[in-house]
């Protein structure tokens, strides 16, 4: 007390074998990332068709450098992909799929964030959901940071591609934002003309709402074929049912008691004369084009 110093013994734990710290999991000897960076992968159920196999081969093949004798230890799922129906999921394929997410969901793939690493953002976007990847490239070699999936709307699942796979860079920027803000990144897509739509003027406004949230992000966009991004087309076509970890959306406004959403209007749905008709029914507005028309506003008013 002498020194102004208390605590809360009620928000206190003692003699922890383990404690959560600022995103990470804190053990005896050991810190190592928290296991919610992890559930996109960790919770997902078996495959039960054949593209959803192939859909799990391209992402364990994206890190095969690190798992060793990968091709021998894959062989039975690659014969999986050969039928031309359901695919007969039995225990050594689970253990296989078990084994290879355990690989990818710890060290060397995963590691902790470290911003004196370069950072890449890998994105894609289906109209089942999106997917992102966090990773750092060290030695030339991409290392996993945190692993991100979430559902599409119905209202999303009919977008245009292009807009998905923009949406896609905004919910990944947005889910990991902590560790972008204030940050050089690179984001990395398969969709080609979302690079040029940066510097577009007639885009639609829900796609310049979209474009004036990622203006406070310091980025580039790398395109790479989508040959080439089967780890994150996984996820996006895999998301998780319910995303756990909440971010704030781009047009909420946090407050010290209470956290306000404004009303979000698509100007797309709206008819032309919208602005007309809602200048009509307002009494001021009505009031003051009637002063201008008939020439009785104060001198003051004309002259600012």
């Amino acid at each position: 007390t002498e020194a102004g110093f208390s605590l809360n013994l009620q928000k206190c734990s003692f003699v922890m074998h383990k404690i959560e710290f600022l995103g990470y999991e804190v053990s005896a000897g050991q810190i190592r990332p928290n296991q919610r960076k992890v559930e996109a992968l960790t919770t997902l159920p078996p495959p039960s068709t054949v593209t959803q196999l192939r859909q799990f081969i391209g992402l364990a093949s994206y890190f095969r450098q690190f798992i060793a004798k990968f091709s021998e230890i894959m062989a039975p799922l690659y014969k999986l992909t050969s039928s031309k129906k359901n695919i007969e999921w039995l225990n050594e394929h689970e253990k296989i799929r078990l084994y290879i997410i355990e690989k990818l969901t710890s060290e060397p793939v995963l590691t902790i964030f470290d911003p004196n690493h370069n950072i890449e953002l890998h994105t894609d976007a289906s109209s089942e959901g999106y997917g992102g990847i966090l990773l750092h490239k060290i030695e030339g070699r991409p290392h996993v940071v945190a692993y991100f999936s979430k559902l599409t709307t119905p209202p999303e699942s009919r977008y245009h591609s292009y807009e998905l796979e923009t949406l896609a860079v905004v919910n990944s920027v947005k889910h990991f934002q902590q560790y972008l803000v204030g940050r050089r990144f690179t984001v990395v897509t398969d969709c080609n003309s979302l690079k040029a739509s940066h510097s577009k003027v007639d885009l639609t406004p829900r796609v310049h709402r979209w474009w004036a949230f990622l203006q406070a992000f310091d980025f580039e966009i790398i395109y790479r074929q989508g040959k080439n991004m089967g780890h994150v087309d996984f996820l996006s076509r895999n998301p998780l049912p319910v995303q756990a970890t909440k971010t704030s959306e781009i047009n909420e406004i946090a407050t010290i008691d209470k956290k306000i959403e404004q009303k979000r209007i698509d100007f797309t749905e709206l008819p032309s004369n919208w602005l007309l008709v809602e200048q009509q029914r307002d009494e001021e507005i009505k009031s003051l084009i009637a002063k201008i028309s008939n020439n009785e506003l104060d001198d003051n008013v004309h002259r600012t």
